[in-house]
Order: structure tokens, then sequence, then C-alpha cells
């Protein structure tokens, strides 16, 4: 499964809704520092369980976080989940519609990667291009999604998300 779109609902720095589409192969996440680049992996992981669900997340002045991820299958099928947490500490979690847990959600058929900026900021540049060259390979073959504020990412990129 690879992701379809991420819906944003006043999840950290997104106040209101936000809606990202995501193409295949390797999508570079770019944005100048504090523009919330990462607070989208963060609302990724947020929605699959792999961040840990706190009141932090809601928006300043909002009195509810929520993020949807809608992920296509091999066949074409889609899969939503989505996720809510409020300020009184209240969490939810929905697949296509229904109420679910954790569980449920059907890690083993992922087929995307998600690096933030940690994973590749202490390369040197030959190190760098070595490390943009593999990913670029490895898009033929899994959705990759990269924040970066590194420009000569961008020509391997499949995808340009600019963030301001």
């Amino acid at each position: 499964m690879k992701i379809q779109f991420l819906e944003l609902n006043n999840f950290k720095s997104f106040k209101g809704k936000c809606t990202i589409s995501f193409n295949s192969g390797l999508t570079v996440i770019t944005g100048l520092n504090g523009t919330g680049k990462s607070n989208i992996i963060n609302g990724v992981n947020f929605a699959l369980g792999k961040y840990e669900t706190k009141t932090e997340l809601i928006h300043e002045g909002e009195k509810e976080a929520s993020v949807r991820i809608v992920l296509r299958a091999g066949n074409g099928n889609l899969i939503s989940i989505s996720r809510t947490v409020d300020i009184n500490g209240k969490k939810s979690l929905y697949i296509n519609g229904e109420s679910a847990n954790d569980n449920d959600i059907p890690y083993e058929d992922f087929d995307f990667v998600l690096l933030d900026s940690n994973s590749h900021n202490q390369f040197d540049s030959t190190k760098l291009k070595d490390f943009i060259k593999n990913l670029k390979e490895e898009s033929n073959k899994k959705q990759i999604i990269l924040v970066s504020t590194e420009t000569s990412m961008l020509d391997y990129a499949d995808q340009i998300i600019t963030v301001n």
C-alpha cells in the first residue's frame, strides 16, 4: 500500500484542514526551517499509531486534532485510517469509518518509507549524493517521502511539496 493523500486537521502547525496528495516514487518535502515539513511526517506517524498521542499535537487554541491517511493497495482498493485526539486526551481510531484499534492497521502491507531530515543531515556532499542515488533506485519499488532543506535532493524527486 502506498500513500494516496494525508489530511491534517488542527494538527501541530497546521490550523484547519490541510490535504496533501502524494505520487509514487520519490517525494521531497522542502521548505524553510520551522514551516512544518516534519509535521507532515509526524502526521503520518500519528495516524498509524507510531507517534504517541498527546494533547500537544493539537494546534494552539483548538479543541482537537485529527489526521487521516488514505492508502492505495496494489489492487486499487483504498483504505482510510483516521486518528483523533482532543484536549482532554480522549483519542479515537477509525479504519474505513469503523472504530478500530492499532492491531487492525495492516502494517505488513505498507509499501512506503518516511525519512525526516535527521536521516541524511549528517552526510557530507559525496555521501549525500550516494544516499540520494540509492533512494532513487529504491523509489522504483517503494514510495519514499523525504523531508529536506537540501536543494540537491530536488533534482532526483518525482514530486516536490513545498511547505511555507
